[in-house]
């Protein structure tokens, strides 16, 4: 009996333990990566890594940022900037895929992105893995079954923060190209890692040249200045929300569609 009460005890001071694990440091990464990454991380209700920076103070004491409302189904939305007011926008296509993919800014993007493309009427998938890399998504068989199983009408990627201070950043480019290759045509933008320091390998450069036809957004000149979490490197929550909604209006703007490709984009 004695036995079993100290084994109970025991029990009890394990279980707080590995729930502790998974919600600070991430427990599980990508199989097979291979380069290590020091990315905080937790998991939502779905099992999927969330990036769980906390906010400052003054940060979480501001509301959950501007949301978008469809004004007009067959017109505009409004869309909110964290700089100016809300501007009149093209809708967004109404009962469309958007399938997002990439590592741990993937996270910090998405979640808030996905909650104004569903107020929009777009169904939003994220699939994201925090310590995970360019040449992760390209050999591995993922993002294939993504495609396959979501069909999308656009695919988002944001990819590239954990390898930017690799050297020879230009042995990326057929990891690049491959990805590329995957999404075929489907419209497609590489969401650029907004940059938090000067001291860079170039990466963005590389798949800025690299990532055709898919087009590609700077988030850096999108969103300078972004505020950034404890860790200088993340995106507060606030500032999650703030990109979020200045990457759907970008999207919004650019927009060409066709009758074929209603989530067609401009050329640059």
């Amino acid at each position: 009996m004695q036995e079993s009460r100290r084994r109970s005890r025991v029990e009890l001071v394990l279980l707080p333990l590995s729930g502790l694990c998974a919600l600070v440091l991430g427990c599980g990464a990508w199989p097979g990566a291979s380069e290590p990454t020091s990315h905080e991380a937790a998991h939502d209700e779905n099992g999927a890594a969330v990036v769980v920076d906390p906010p400052d103070a003054a940060s979480s004491k501001r509301a959950s940022g501007p949301s978008v409302r469809s004004i007009d189904k067959n017109r505009h939305t409004p869309i909110a900037t964290a700089d100016a007011a809300p501007a009149e926008l093209p809708a967004l296509p109404e009962g469309t895929t958007v399938l997002h993919v990439g590592d741990s800014f993937a996270g910090a993007l998405g979640i808030p992105l996905n909650k104004r493309l569903k107020e929009a009427g777009v169904r939003g998938v994220l699939k994201y893995r925090t310590a995970s890399y360019i040449v992760d998504w390209a050999h591995q068989p993922a993002l294939d079954t993504y495609l396959s199983q979501y069909h999308p009408d656009l695919v988002l990627i944001t990819l590239g923060a954990n390898e930017l201070e690799i050297e020879e950043p230009e042995r990326r480019i057929p990891a690049i190209r491959k990805i590329v290759d995957k999404v075929g045509d489907r419209p497609c933008v590489w969401v650029g890692v907004p940059l938090w320091s000067e001291e860079h390998n170039g990466l963005m450069d590389i798949v800025r040249d690299n990532a055709a036809p898919c087009r590609f957004m700077d988030s850096a000149a999108l969103f300078p200045d972004m505020p950034r979490a404890h860790d200088r490197i993340h995106p507060t929550m606030q500032a999650r929300e703030d990109w979020a909604v200045r990457v759907l209006a970008w999207l919004a703007r650019q927009r060409r569609p066709t009758e074929s490709q209603v989530w067609q984009l401009a050329r640059p």
